[in-house]
């Protein structure tokens, strides 16, 4: 999962004109998110879970 959650921060920073750039936090405390930064300073918390 924490490979996963690294490929998709990365994506939102190469591929997107939005996000300036991506935080990890600490997996105790934000089990499976990210934190991404807009070009605006913006912040968005990013969840990813698994479905089944």
């Amino acid at each position: 999962m924490e490979e996963l959650i690294f490929v998709i921060g990365e994506l939102l920073v190469t591929e997107t004109n939005l996000i300036e750039s991506v935080v990890y936090p600490r997996e105790k405390e934000y089990p499976n998110n990210l934190l991404a930064i807009s070009k605006d300073g913006k912040k968005y918390e990013i969840a990813i879970r698994a479905l089944d």
